[in-house]
C-alpha cells in the first residue's frame, strides 16, 4: 500500500493507515477510524470502522487500481483485554473485506501474540501494556511480513 522507499513504509500500522487515508483522500483532517477506536471511550461502532476501511480501499483503488493492500489484524493488549472480543469482531470484518477483493489481503498478526489458551501474552508490552516491547515486536514482525 505504501511505497517501500517512503518514510511511511517504516511506520506502525496506525501511521501507515493514516498516511494511506491522507494520501487517498487528500484531506487535511480526515475522520480516520481503526483499531485504536475499538478501545476508545466511547468506542466507535464496528460497522463504522469497517465502513471507513471500505472507503479507504475504494479511494486507493480509484487512484491506483492494481494496488495490493495488506490489512493487519488488530493486535491484543493487556490494557484493552476487556475489548478484545470487539477487536476480534473487527478482525473478522477485515478478513471478510479481504475475502471479497482479490487485491486486499488479511494478515493475522494477533494469533502470534496470544497464549495457547487464547489469552494475551503479558510479557510482550512496555509499561503502558498497549505498545509492544522488543520481545513483542520480534514475535509480531514475522507474521506481518508473510503474504
Amino acid at each position: 500500500m505504501i511505497p517501500r522507499d517512503s518514510a511511511a513504509a517504516s511506520c506502525t500500522t496506525c501511521c501507515t493507515t493514516w498516511t494511506a487515508w491522507r494520501w487517498s483522500t487528500s484531506a487535511r483532517h480526515p475522520d480516520l477510524r481503526g483499531d485504536n477506536d475499538t478501545g476508545g471511550n466511547p468506542p466507535i461502532p464496528n460497522e463504522a470502522i469497517l465502513d471507513d476501511l471500505r472507503q479507504i480501499i475504494a479511494r486507493i483503488h480509484a487512484k491506483l487500481p492494481q494496488t495490493r493492500i495488506y490489512l493487519l489484524s488488530i493486535k491484543p493488549s493487556v490494557l484493552r483485554r476487556a475489548r478484545w472480543p470487539v477487536a476480534q469482531q473487527v478482525n473478522a470484518g477485515y478478513k471478510a473485506i479481504a475475502a471479497g477483493d482479490p487485491l486486499v489481503y488479511y494478515v493475522d498478526v494477533a494469533a502470534s501474540l496470544l497464549n495457547r489458551d487464547g489469552t494475551v501474552m503479558e510479557d510482550i508490552f512496555v509499561a503502558d501494556n498497549l505498545h509492544l516491547n522488543d520481545l513483542g515486536n520480534a514475535i509480531w514482525v514475522p507474521p506481518s511480513r508473510r503474504r
